[in-house]
C-alpha cells in the first residue's frame, strides 16, 4: 500500500498511550472535552495503561502497518462520555478523511438512539467504516446494532484471530470474534486480554483494515461480504449484504419523500444492487430460521405489553411510544403491518406466533414496555383471549376503548371519543392506561 494515501484509523475511546506496547507515532492524538472543544492531547503519561491503548495494541498486533490515531472522549474517572462528544468525534473523523473507526464503546440509553442513528448514517454516506462493540451485557447498543456499522461481540471460546460471521442478524450484530489476544508490553511482559466485546472489536478493525489495504475503494457491504467469505463458519448459504433485516439505515425525509408511499417504494420495491433493500419474504425466512436454530431459548417477558387495534395507520402507535418516552420509559413498537417498519417498528410476521416474536423483541431490546399494533380482527380476537397483554386499546372511527386484562376477567375502562379528537383527549386515554400499569405520571426517570 502506498504511504502517500494512508488508510487513517481512529480509536475513539479513553486515549492511547503509545509507549506502553510500542505502538509508535500516532497519526493524530486529540481530545474532545465536554464543552465539545477539540484539542491536541498533551501532558499525559505515554506508558499509562488504558482501554484505548489495549485496543490500539490489538489492532497493531494483527495489522502492524496501520496508521493509528486517537480520539479521546471518555472521562478519565467515570469512563463515560456524552452523546454530543461521540457525535463530534464522528464529525471530526468525516472532516479529517478518516476511513475506519474502532469503537469499543456505545450507548444503551434510548434517548440517544435517534441522534446516534442519524450521524452513523451520515458517516456511512461519507464512506466512513465503523467497527463497534456491543455492550458487554449483550443488550441493544448503538452504534453496534445499526446496519451501517459492523457490530461485534465476543465469543469466549475463540482465541487470537478466530471469528464467526452472522448473516442477516436480527439484533444487528454481524460478528462474534475472539477477545483474547496475547500482548507484549515494552518491559517484555506477556499477557492475554480478557474475553470481552470491547477487545473483540479491534480484531475486526484490523481485518477490515487489511481488506481496505487490498481494496481501497471497498464499501461497507463489500467489506461485510469479504468478512463472511473468510469466516470460520462459512457455509454454502448465499449471503447478500445489500439485503437488510432492519431499516435503521433509511433516513425518513420531509416533503414529498416523507410520505408513506414514497418510503415504501424506496424500501420495498427498489432492487438496485448499489442500494440496500428490505424484502419481506427473506425477513420472514430468516426470523423463522433464527428461532429454530440450535441453542435458541425463548426469554420470559416480564414488562408491560400494550396491544393497539387500529385499522388506520401507525400514528396512534407512534404517539403512544412518544408518550412513554417523555416519561423516561424505553418503549419498542411492534406491528403486524410490514409498512410500519419505515417508522421504526419491528415487524411481526404471521409465520411466527405473537408470543414468540414478542419474546424475541424483548431479548433484543430489553426495553421497559412493548407496544403492538394489530390491524385485523383475527389477531385482535386472539390477543383478547391471551393473558400475555396487559392493555388493549381498541380504536375505531366511532370511539376508543381501553381494556385492562388479568388472569380472571377483563376490567374495562371505556373512554369513547372520535379518532380525530383533541390531543389532550388522546393523552387522557394514554394516562389512564399508564396508571393501570402502575406508572407515575410525573416521573422523568430514564430507565434505559
Amino acid at each position: 500500500m502506498s504511504r502517500n494515501k494512508p488508510i487513517r484509523i481512529a480509536i475513539v475511546d479513553d486515549g492511547v498511550s503509545e509507549g506502553l506496547y510500542s505502538i509508535g507515532h500516532l497519526d493524530f492524538n486529540i481530545e474532545i472535552d465536554q464543552d465539545l472543544s477539540v484539542n491536541t492531547r498533551e501532558d499525559y503519561n505515554a506508558y499509562l495503561p488504558s482501554h484505548g491503548t489495549t485496543c490500539a495494541a490489538i489492532i497493531r498486533k494483527y495489522a502492524p502497518d496501520t496508521w493509528l490515531g486517537s480520539v479521546k472522549i471518555l472521562n478519565d474517572v467515570s469512563k463515560r462520555a456524552m452523546r454530543d462528544q461521540f457525535i463530534t468525534a464522528i464529525e471530526w473523523c468525516i472532516e479529517n478523511k478518516v476511513k475506519l473507526i474502532n469503537l469499543s464503546l456505545g450507548t444503551i440509553v434510548f434517548s440517544d438512539f435517534e441522534d446516534i442513528r442519524h450521524f452513523v448514517n451520515k458517516a456511512a454516506a461519507n464512506g466512513l467504516i465503523l467497527v463497534a462493540a456491543c455492550n458487554n451485557n449483550n443488550i441493544y447498543t448503538l452504534p453496534a446494532c445499526l446496519t451501517n456499522a459492523i457490530g461485534v461481540k465476543c465469543r469466549k471460546l475463540f482465541i487470537d484471530e478466530q471469528y464467526k460471521f452472522i448473516p442477516y442478524p436480527f439484533d444487528g450484530i454481524d460478528i462474534e470474534a475472539s477477545g483474547r489476544h496475547m500482548l507484549t508490553d515494552t518491559n517484555g511482559m506477556k499477557r492475554y486480554t480478557r474475553p470481552a466485546n470491547s477487545f473483540a472489536s479491534p480484531l475486526v478493525t484490523a481485518m477490515v483494515y487489511k481488506i481496505l489495504a487490498a481494496k481501497p475503494q471497498a464499501v461497507l457491504e463489500e467489506i461485510k461480504e469479504i468478512l463472511y467469505r473468510n469466516a470460520s463458519n462459512l457455509q454454502n448459504d448465499s449471503y447478500n449484504p445489500y439485503i437488510c433485516m432492519n431499516t435503521d439505515w433509511f433516513e425518513r425525509k420531509g416533503g414529498p419523500e416523507g410520505c408513506p408511499e414514497y418510503l415504501c417504494k424506496s424500501v420495498f420495491e427498489s432492487r438496485k444492487k448499489a442500494g440496500k433493500i428490505w424484502i419481506e419474504e427473506l425477513y420472514r425466512k430468516n426470523i423463522e430460521k433464527y428461532i429454530n436454530s440450535k441453542g435458541y431459548r425463548r426469554m420470559q417477558v416480564d414488562i408491560p405489553l400494550i396491544a393497539v387495534f387500529d385499522t388506520g395507520n401507525c400514528n396512534i402507535l407512534n404517539r403512544l411510544s412518544q408518550f412513554f418516552s417523555s416519561r423516561g420509559y424505553y418503549s419498542v413498537k411492534v406491528s403486524a403491518d410490514y409498512r410500519d417498519i419505515v417508522y421504526g417498528s419491528e415487524y411481526s410476521p404471521d409465520n411466527i406466533e405473537i408470543e414468540e416474536f414478542i419474546s424475541l423483541v424483548y431479548k433484543k431490546h430489553r426495553c421497559d414496555v412493548i407496544l403492538l399494533r394489530i390491524n385485523s380482527f383475527i389477531n385482535f380476537k386472539y390477543i383478547e383471549k391471551n393473558e400475555l397483554f396487559d392493555i388493549i386499546l381498541f380504536i375505531t372511527e366511532d370511539g376508543d376503548y381501553c381494556y385492562h386484562k388479568d388472569t380472571k376477567k377483563n376490567l374495562p375502562l371505556v373512554l369513547s371519543f372520535n379518532r380525530n379528537d383533541t390531543d389532550e383527549r388522546l393523552d387522557y386515554v394514554f394516562e389512564a392506561a399508564f396508571k393501570l400499569l402502575g406508572g407515575t405520571a410525573d416521573t422523568n426517570e430514564n430507565k434505559a
